[in-house]
């Protein structure tokens, strides 16, 4: 999405306003000095609603723009972000669980780095019918900290890889 900029040089940033109802917006997003976001992770077959704002060094804030709806196709592609999600959690036990959501039935590889460099596949997990997983890492109790980052198996349609940490692991 975009917008023209402002020619008021006293405007410092913008805010993109969103909601599924006409100018009923229920989240907002702060994309600074620039005049173009994408947005992502929208629901197929859903009515979304835009408005942008500018705002002033001062904290006060324009108007709303004119008003502008998009409904998703229901055949929307899906995208690599909306394929996999993933949370890193440390159990009351001390190590971590890695829980998820990817496509149905797809495998993905768990590996692990202290460096960043050094890459360790750690383990595997197959997603269920509902696309859920979750994978248990046991190593993490002798492991000072960790980073981790999932890929899809080899042979399946690509995903975007995802890289996390966790305090302490």
């Amino acid at each position: 999405m975009a917008w023209d900029p402002s020619t008021d040089p006293s405007v410092v940033g913008y805010r993109l306003y969103l909601g599924c109802a006409s100018q009923m917006y229920t989240n907002v997003t702060d994309v600074a000095g620039l005049a173009t976001i994408t947005i992502s992770n929208l629901i197929p077959s859903t009515t979304y609603y835009f408005a942008v704002t500018a705002y002033y060094e001062t904290g006060l804030e324009s108007e709303f723009s004119g008003e502008i709806s998009y409904t998703v196709p229901t055949s929307a592609v899906l995208t690599p972000t909306s394929l996999l999600r993933w949370t890193i959690t440390k159990v009351p036990f001390g190590h971590v669980m890695l829980t998820g959501m990817g496509q149905s039935g797809w495998i993905y590889e768990i590996w692990a780095t202290q460096d960043l460099v050094s890459w360790s596949l750690i383990g595997s997990v197959v997603t269920g019918a509902s696309g859920a997983f979750e994978f248990s890492d046991r190593d993490s109790l002798m492991i000072p900290f960790r980073f981790y980052r999932l890929s899809q198996r080899p042979n399946q349609p690509s995903a975007l890889n995802r890289l996390r940490s966790i305090p302490g692991h």
